[in-house]
C-alpha cells in the first residue's frame, strides 16, 4: 500500500535530519544539490579530499574499499559523482588530473585494453569481498566504458573511440553483465 503524500512528508523529515547528522561531506553535498538545489562545486569540494597526487581517487570513496590509492574504479566513481552533481567542468583542474591519472596507464591492461575493476593493493586495506582481485582484475566494462568516454570528451590522444565502439559492440551483442557496468555506459 503506498502512503499519502500526507504521510510521506514525515518520512522525508526524518530522512532529511538524518542524513544532515550522519552523513559523510560528499553524500552531504551531493544530497543539497540534489533536493535543495545547493552550488554543484560543493560536491567538487567534498571530492577533493580523497583524490590523490596521481589525479586519482581513493581513500575510501568507495566506503567499502579503504585502499588510499588511486584505482580506475574509485576514479570512475568520483566521476560519475561530478557528472550527477552537474559539476563535470572538463577545463577544470580536477578534470585534467583525473585525466592526468587515466593516462599514466596505471591499471590499465594494454592487451585487454581495459582499466582493472580490482587492483592487487585493495588486499591490503579493509575491503569488500567483491574488491579483491581475481585474475587480471578485469570485470566486463566497467569501469573501462566510463573512462574512455571521458578521455574522448578531453580530446585525450589514444584508443579511446576505437574502444569505446568495441564496448558498444559488445553490449550489442550480448548485453551488460551488471547494473554498474550498464551505468558505466549510460555515462558513456
Amino acid at each position: 500500500m503506498e502512503a499519502t503524500a500526507q504521510q510521506q512528508e514525515p518520512m522525508r523529515e526524518s530522512a532529511a535530519r538524518f542524513i544532515e547528522q550522519h552523513a559523510r561531506p560528499l553524500e552531504l553535498a551531493q544530497y543539497r544539490v540534489f533536493f535543495a538545489e545547493d552550488d554543484p562545486n560543493e560536491v567538487v569540494e567534498a571530492l577533493l579530499p580523497f583524490q590523490n597526487a596521481d589525479g586519482g581517487f581513493g581513500h575510501a570513496l568507495e566506503p567499502d574499499n579503504w585502499n588510499p590509492d588511486s584505482t580506475p574504479i574509485t576514479t570512475n566513481d568520483a566521476l560519475l559523482r561530478l557528472y550527477d552533481a552537474g559539476a563535470l567542468d572538463l577545463n577544470s583542474d580536477t578534470a585534467k588530473r583525473i585525466a592526468q591519472y587515466l593516462l599514466s596507464g596505471a591499471e590499465f591492461d594494454p592487451h585487454a585494453m581495459r582499466w582493472r575493476f580490482a587492483v592487487s593493493g585493495n588486499i591490503d586495506h579493509p575491503h569488500a569481498i567483491w574488491w579483491e582481485r581475481h585474475g587480471d582484475g578485469i570485470f566486463g566494462w566497467n569501469p573501462t566504458v566510463s573512462l574512455a568516454a571521458f578521455l574522448v570528451c578531453m580530446h585525450a590522444e589514444g584508443p579511446w573511440e576505437t574502444l569505446l565502439a568495441e564496448a558498444f559492440d559488445a553490449l550489442e551483442q550480448s548485453g551488460a553483465s551488471s547494473g554498474d557496468e550498464l551505468t558505466c555506459f549510460m555515462f558513456a
